[in-house]
């Protein structure tokens, strides 16, 4: 076989790059990372009955996920709202929050002298770990019993009962929400976000039951009532 020309030898090179670049984006596409798999939007005044400031994260990927989002608050022009941070009411920011296919949701809370500037934000996944033992159902909201008995979640109570609905075993966390009363116009937020349980496990296809945080119930019997909302989620 004869010599190739310096000028056959690159455009041959740049063809085999070019080739090489083209299965990468191949394979990056067919195979996503846990952190590509997780998309986040947000909506900022829900339909009336339904919570505000909430981010649903939809998942793409296969098993348990739990994501670290950093998020910012937005104005109106899609600017960073400065001075106003931002915390997630079932950890997504922490990496406190685990989900599966189709995803989960969080609700946010601002904080700062220009809350009420806020009607966007900007996620950014900064990780997620994927977790073993495959996919779960999250939990259906706890329910609340006062000295072993069913209550109400506006009622004071001392523990929860947390169903696990798959067959595995997982881990579930508790969160009480209480609202503010917002102008007509602005969303409603969450002004007091208490973790009852951190963390329990509950063997697959059966329930456990928590005692919730004491200083939740000093703060429950001091406004004479416990949650507006009461919330469990899958946790790592």
């Amino acid at each position: 076989m004869g010599r190739q020309s310096a000028s056959v030898r690159r455009f041959a090179a740049l063809g085999i790059g070019l080739l090489g670049m083209l299965l990468a984006a191949c394979t990056s596409s067919a195979n996503p990372t846990p952190e590509t798999a997780v998309r986040v939007t947000y909506e900022d005044i829900a339909p009336s009955g339904y919570i505000d400031q909430t981010v649903t994260l939809e998942y793409s990927g296969s098993g348990l996920v739990t994501p670290i989002v950093e998020y910012v608050a937005l104005d109106a022009a899609g600017d960073p709202v400065e001075g106003v941070t931002v915390t997630a009411a079932f950890g997504s920011d922490q990496g406190e929050l685990a989900i599966s296919s189709p995803g989960g949701f969080d609700v946010l809370a601002f904080h700062g002298d220009r809350v009420t500037e806020v009607v966007d934000i900007d996620a950014t996944v900064v990780s997620a770990k994927v977790l073993g033992g495959g996919a779960a159902a999250g939990p259906a909201d706890p329910i609340p019993l006062f000295d072993g008995d069913a209550v109400t979640k506006f009622d004071l109570f001392d523990a929860v009962e947390i169903e696990n609905a798959t067959d595995r075993a997982v881990a579930a966390r508790v969160v009480c929400l209480v609202y503010d009363f917002p102008t007509p116009g602005e969303a409603q937020q969450a002004e007091e976000i208490t973790v009852l349980v951190d963390r329990v496990e509950i063997p697959g296809d059966s329930t456990a039951i928590a005692n919730v945080d004491d200083g939740f119930l000093l703060a429950a019997a001091e406004r004479g009532f416990g949650c507006d909302s009461l919330k469990a989620h899958l946790t790592p």
